[in-house]
């Protein structure tokens, strides 16, 4: 029956926190729209990968090692953005962190990007 399931309260919980995190997402959306920086909010969510994984492998929180790792994203593009190479520089950021998930193991690829990979890691790279 759907309905004591709807009704149950770790559903409104959830319904609670699905409302939160939809308005939270709307907002932010529509200001990273409109400041033009949808690419470098991408190659954000990509740079904290690596950072997730290691945080795994020295035994620390998951979100630590994200956070700190697009933080530090953040802060590069940041840095970088008055020369006027955003996309450049978020293009690059990309291809690094998802070169160095790759290389820590934390999820394979399939095989389109075996080329792309081996040409940015060439004889480094230890996954398969």
């Amino acid at each position: 029956d759907w309905m004591y399931t709807l009704s149950a309260p770790f559903m409104t919980n959830a319904f609670l926190a699905g409302l939160c995190i939809s308005l939270a997402a709307g907002v932010m959306g529509y200001f990273t729209i409109a400041r033009h920086s949808t690419f470098a909010a991408h190659a954000l969510a990509h740079i904290g990968l690596p950072g997730a994984t290691g945080a795994v492998l020295l035994g620390l929180p998951v979100s630590l090692g994200m956070g700190v790792f697009a933080l530090g994203g953040a802060l590069v593009i940041g840095l970088i953005a008055g020369f006027g190479l955003l996309s450049v520089i978020a293009s690059v950021l990309l291809a690094l962190s998802l070169a160095a998930t790759e290389v820590s193991g934390s999820k394979p690829v399939g095989p389109a990007l075996q080329p792309v990979l081996q040409a940015l890691l060439g004889a480094i790279r230890v996954g398969g």
